[in-house]
């Protein structure tokens, strides 16, 4: 419009963004989903770290997805957060016919992906990379064992 004083960023307000929030990393254990992540008890022994605008980056322990959060509040004992975006890994997920068989597919810190036998959880064997492997031998495995 005529006569009006075109609007334009203070260069006051414009400063690096590690001067205004923190970007934080999380990693999540394996029985937790993106949906634990907004109950704001979840960060009850971090609420105190965090400040409003944060952002959390959280990736699955045993890489089934990964999730980028703000914060919007928090305090002591809490921290109320949004999910900005989540991402779920196709490859990540225990097939359907692994999924009906006997065994399953889990992950353990520092052992990874490892194939355990659903009537007494026993772990059969452990170290694989990926759930992919880990789905490969037990294919094998049964193979082998219906021979």
């Amino acid at each position: 419009m005529a006569g009006e004083r075109q609007r334009a960023a203070n260069i006051s307000e414009f400063v690096p963004a590690e001067q205004t929030r923190n970007i934080w990393s999380h990693e999540a254990a394996e029985d937790i989903e993106v949906e634990h992540l907004t109950d704001p008890a979840y960060w009850r022994n971090l609420g105190h770290m965090l400040r409003e605008w944060d952002r959390i980056e959280v990736r699955h322990c045993a890489g089934r997805w990964f999730a980028e959060l703000m914060v919007r509040s928090a305090g002591r004992l809490y921290a109320n957060v949004v999910v900005l975006r989540k991402t779920q890994f196709a490859d990540a997920k225990v097939p359907d016919d692994i999924a009906a068989s006997d065994y399953d597919v889990r992950f353990l810190r520092g052992k990874g992906h490892m194939v355990v036998r659903k009537a007494d959880k026993a772990i059969i064997k452990d170290g694989f990379k990926t759930v992919a492997e880990a789905a490969h031998w037990i294919t094998d495995n049964l193979a082998i064992r219906a021979a």
